[in-house]
């Protein structure tokens, strides 16, 4: 029984796991790259989608100016619709 719960590592074993750990590894630090990529370029007033407002993700909770701009823009199109 103890014998069982040895697990005796081969080479074959070792490069199959060291591989697998290194692409685990790599995944994580561009993930968090770009998490950290984000979330500076929302801090600096920089826009994350270069100016695109319309498929933005987070247009409706944006205060950049071009996004406040669009939505001031917007309204004023749909009060001038109702009126006319």
């Amino acid at each position: 029984m103890a014998e069982r719960c040895l697990k005796k590592q081969n080479r074959r074993n070792f490069l199959r796991d060291a591989g697998r750990y290194t692409v685990l590894a790599l995944v994580c630090f561009v993930a968090g790259f770009a998490f950290t990529k984000r979330r500076k370029l929302l801090q600096e007033g920089n826009c994350i989608n270069q100016g695109i407002c319309g498929g933005c993700g987070i247009y409706e909770k944006c205060r950049l100016p071009q996004a406040l701009s669009r939505k001031q823009v917007l309204a004023e199109n749909l009060d001038a619709d109702r009126n006319n």
